[in-house]
């Protein structure tokens, strides 16, 4: 009699524990949702709080992916954490494009003359974005080939017009509760959608990637049978009912998403007027340079050609830029006499202040340096941080009375004995360096803290001229979602 084998499958084990307090479940089975795991634990019932996402295995997830890791750890992430407000800030963005679209598909306005949003920039409590005409698209090379600025919509009766209906059709989809799910699809499936949705941004960076399968998020209205798709860049909330507080409004031949102020309560300022001006520069220029979104950058870099005449360009346009300050500031020589430069760490402050040396002197003006770094009171007498390490960050870190002194004895035509401060051993050299403001001469300050009014107590304020500078490196990688500058900045470091 032939011997006969039997196999058996044996049922899979999954273990959940819950971070914050080290309770456990067991689940005989091959697979668990996450809204199952947060039923289980009771995670709203015991907070109290609505659950945007939970943290599995440290990755941030929505709570209708279901996991089948034989162990997993679960932390709950809640509104009042950054991961909270970040989720919450990328569903928003999601659904004002979804209304987009359905205005485009049911309002007949629209549907003869559809429009886009693509969002900008941060600004205060919100996103800054633009509107635009959404232009037939046909073999587009980058988005610059179809867009520009006689396509954006800047009349302001017709954009608040826009916010309200937006903020109705967004209200409406956050009464139905849909769901946002993340999908695979496929590059031609990808290339049809956003193409018939004449969004440039998304096909310009799908194109440049040429990977046969995506990820998007996505929802459906199953009411209209609506469906809107976006690339998935990050994780967002699982329905849209969570969404319970947001605003749109007109601002500056442009538009605002506003959402709830973040936990962390940061005080932003209402005037954002001098930002918007500067976004909108930037946004010309890269018109200018046919580079909109990441997706044009890629297919830039791919040709050297190309991406050499493309940085030559950008530091024509800085240098440009700087000779435009520097006649600025040779129209008011009569009275300015200290230039302060301040930005962050790495921002080119160094750079820019020779550069702006230099274009002084071509307009006849002598500058004059002053390093800030050389005002460090010695180590011994520095702060410290908790671990004990040296803050030089701080503005308590500069000898603040010496150089409020020197700067009102070189304004008084004096000569001064500038200190000269030695990284290596901690403190200041024994013999500084002479100095003394020539004839027809500006003072040049440069540092993190230059903007501070106690770094120059005693001088007047006419006598001195501005700058803060930070790279305004945001790029959109499609219309709603952009790399911001925290991000760009951290990346490059």
């Amino acid at each position: 009699m032939p011997l006969s084998f039997f196999f058996f499958k044996k049922k899979k084990m999954i273990t959940v524990t819950l971070q914050t307090t080290g309770e456990q479940r067991q689940y005989n089975t091959s697979s668990v949702s996450l809204q199952q795991i947060a039923k289980d634990f009771k995670i709203v019932e015991k907070t109290g709080l609505p659950l945007l996402g939970i943290k599995a295995n440290h990755l941030l997830r929505n709570t209708n992916e279901v996991l089948s890791y034989s162990k997993i750890v679960i932390e709950p992430v809640y509104f009042n954490s950054a991961q909270g407000h970040e989720m919450y800030r990328r569903t928003l963005a999601f659904l004002m494009s979804m209304a987009m679209a359905m205005e485009n598909a049911f309002n007949p306005e629209y549907k003869e003359n559809p429009l886009y949003i693509t969002l900008e920039h941060h600004l205060g409590t919100g996103y800054y974005g633009l509107v635009h005409k959404a232009v037939e698209i046909k073999q587009l090379q980058s988005s610059a080939d179809e867009d520009g600025d006689d396509q954006d919509v800047t009349d302001e009766a017709t954009l608040r017009k826009l916010c309200s209906l937006l903020q109705l059709r967004i209200e409406s989809l956050v009464k139905k509760n849909l769901q946002i799910v993340r999908k695979e699809i496929t590059f031609e499936e990808a290339e049809e959608f956003f193409i018939k949705r004449r969004l440039p941004y998304s096909l310009s960076l799908l194109r440049s990637r040429n990977n046969p399968t995506y990820l998007v998020d996505a929802c459906i209205d199953e009411e209209t049978g609506f469906e809107h798709w976006q690339h998935h860049f990050r994780t967002t909330i699982s329905h849209t009912s969570l969404i319970s507080e947001f605003g749109l409004e007109y601002k500056q031949n442009g538009i605002v998403l506003k959402f709830p102020r973040d936990p962390f309560n940061l005080n932003y300022s209402d005037n954002m007027d001098i930002l918007i001006k500067t976004m909108s520069v930037a946004n010309h220029w890269g018109r200018q340079v046919r580079v909109e979104c990441s997706g044009d950058l890629n297919k830039t870099i791919t040709t050297p050609k190309e991406i050499k005449h493309l940085i030559a360009l950008n530091h024509s346009l800085h240098d440009r830029r700087i000779g435009d300050i520097a006649n600025v500031i040779a129209s008011k020589r009569d009275s300015v006499r200290l230039i302060l430069m301040a930005g962050p760490s790495s921002s080119g402050k160094t750079t820019f202040s020779k550069k702006l040396g230099m274009q002084l002197e071509m307009l006849g003006i002598k500058p004059v340096i002053l390093s800030v770094d050389d005002y460090y009171k010695a180590n011994a007498d520095c702060p410290v941080d908790e671990d004990g390490s040296y803050n030089f960050e701080v503005l308590d870190a500069l000898r603040l009375d010496l150089l409020n002194q020197h700067l009102k004895d070189l304004f008084e035509g004096k000569e001064i004995e500038a200190p000269l401060f030695d990284f290596h051993v901690g403190k200041p050299k024994a013999v500084g360096v002479k100095m003394r403001m020539p004839k027809n001469s500006v003072l040049l300050m440069e540092g993190i803290h230059c903007l501070n009014e106690a770094m120059s107590l005693s001088i007047p304020q006419e006598m001195k001229f501005k700058i803060f500078l930070a790279p305004f490196a945001q790029i959109n990688l499609d219309e709603i979602n952009f790399i911001s500058n925290t991000v760009l900045f951290f990346s490059f470091l």
